[in-house]
């Protein structure tokens, strides 16, 4: 009989504590909430700011995605995980690119450096071959599997030959170094194989093929994957700070 007062306040004790986490609940769903919509902000003003500092000749539809679990979080910190920027179609004085750049421990004060840098670049043959030109070439490149293939003119033992050259591409930092594999005698509509004498033909060295010219300083070519479609470089770069000036210049070979 004495302990019936005491239910009512047990059951105070339990709509206490779901109210409580129900507190919380709302509170951590605000929370998340107001963090997308930050992230949304973020993300299309950085696009736009992007688009509207892109370097002449230079025009693309820019999109931005934030990665890490909280984007506000990270913004107290001065400092956010991944940044990812995507342009589809970016256009560089005509040459039309697939790009997407993934940036990590980027600070939100521009005047501090990123940490790192990775970006892709794809174009397909006709692109490419208004974007790079191989040297002494006397015809545009035509990709393959892994490979690629140019027609160009040497001198062996005193004779001008016409040759198509089939060579394998390997990144090497402001350079790509094209490796001949197969050598063929071009003789109006016949091909004779010269493959047992590539070294002889055309020398033994791989043929160089300055790229830094195109790219910020800092920035280096670490991959190339070459398909008959297209053909995707890969980028890299770290501590660099992105400012106007280093986006709108660019390095030089030795």
């Amino acid at each position: 009989m004495t302990e019936a007062p005491e239910r009512p306040r047990s059951r105070g004790r339990v709509a206490g504590i779901v109210i409580l986490v129900s507190l919380v609940v709302i509170l951590v769903g605000g929370y998340f909430i107001a963090d997308a919509v930050v992230r949304g902000v973020a993300q299309n003003e950085a696009a736009s700011q992007i688009e509207s500092r892109l370097p002449e000749g230079v025009a693309a539809d820019v999109s931005v995605q934030l990665g890490g679990v909280s984007v506000i979080a990270q913004l107290l910190t001065g400092h956010l995980d991944e940044v990812t920027v995507s342009a589809p179609d970016l256009t560089i004085d005509g040459v039309l690119a697939d790009v997407s750049v993934v940036g990590r421990n980027v600070p939100t004060d521009l005047e501090k450096p990123v940490g790192e840098v990775t970006g892709t670049i794809t174009v397909d043959a006709a692109n490419l071959n208004r974007l790079v030109q191989v040297p002494d070439a006397t015809s545009a490149v035509q990709l393959g599997d892994q490979s690629l293939s140019y027609d160009t003119t040497v001198n062996f033992l005193g004779l001008d030959l016409g040759i198509r050259v089939e060579a394998t591409p390997t990144a090497a930092g402001d350079e790509i170094l094209l490796a001949p594999q197969n050598v063929s005698l071009t003789a109006g509509s016949a091909d004779i194989d010269l493959s047992r004498l590539v070294s002889t033909v055309v020398g033994s060295d791989p043929i160089p093929v300055c790229v830094a010219q195109y790219l910020p300083p800092g920035v280096g070519v670490t991959g190339i994957d070459i398909a008959p479609e297209q053909a995707t470089l890969t980028l890299e770069a770290s501590d660099v700070v992105l400012t106007q000036e280093w986006a709108t210049s660019t390095g030089s070979c030795g």
